[in-house]
């Protein structure tokens, strides 16, 4: 399978406590479609049977283009469930260098037959896992009962300041603290939103109040 290079932007994911400014801690890589949303370009690839070529190429791009990662920071890597299936993928990680900085996040679709044992898998070689998009449905908080990732990525529909989303995140809260799981508010836009979500006891962010994805990503100077 003959990989191509993919646009790739990069953004930050902060740790910000109410009494620190904000501190880089890893880059979430994103694919950069020339004329469609990632989404809707994923969709094609599927309906093409190219998806899992396409995931390989991204992530090949994104780790060849990566960020300087320096103090412990980390890059994040989307994965579908379909690809963890393919030989392709795991020859791949086989030619990454001995305790490459990567995080794998599966992104929120229905898991494949073996997806559970994939997990099991990566994290048996020392990968961090994170599970993306967690409340954007019900089946996002379902697939916690099934593994326990090392972080969880909470969406945009859970992350805005209400009433209901409170009561949902104080929930998701001690599953994480019970677990030593942790916790990333995803689409954080706004200091008051931050400032919310803060008082909450959540400190790990990722959004366009700290910066935008970009080719050549923000570095801490630039947020602080």
């Amino acid at each position: 399978m003959k990989l191509v290079s993919q646009s790739m932007v990069f953004q930050p994911i902060v740790f910000h406590s109410s009494s620190k400014a904000p501190a880089i801690v890893s880059y979430e890589a994103l694919w950069k479609p020339e004329h469609n949303t990632p989404a809707e370009a994923f969709r094609i690839q599927r309906q093409n049977g190219t998806l899992t070529w396409s995931d390989l190429s991204c992530m090949n791009s994104a780790w060849m283009h990566r960020p300087t990662l320096v103090g412990g920071a980390k890059l994040h890597l989307n994965v579908f469930p379909e690809t963890l299936e393919t030989a392709e993928f795991w020859d791949w990680i086989d030619r990454l260098p001995p305790n490459p900085p990567v995080v794998w996040e599966l992104l929120e679709l229905p898991w494949a037959a073996n997806t559970l044992d994939r997990l099991k898998q990566l994290r048996t070689l020392g990968f961090t896992i994170a599970f993306d998009d967690i409340g954007q449905t019900s089946r996002t908080w379902q697939a916690l009962r099934h593994f326990t990732p090392d972080i969880i990525k909470l969406d945009a529909r859970v992350t805005k300041p209400t009433r209901r989303n409170e009561h949902a995140l104080r929930s998701v809260m001690l599953y994480a603290k019970d677990r030593g799981v942790l916790l990333i508010a995803e689409a954080v836009e706004t200091s008051e939103q931050a400032s919310w979500l803060q008082e909450l006891g959540i400190y790990h962010f990722q959004g366009y109040l700290y910066a935008r994805p970009q080719e050549e990503p923000a570095s801490l100077g630039a947020l602080i």
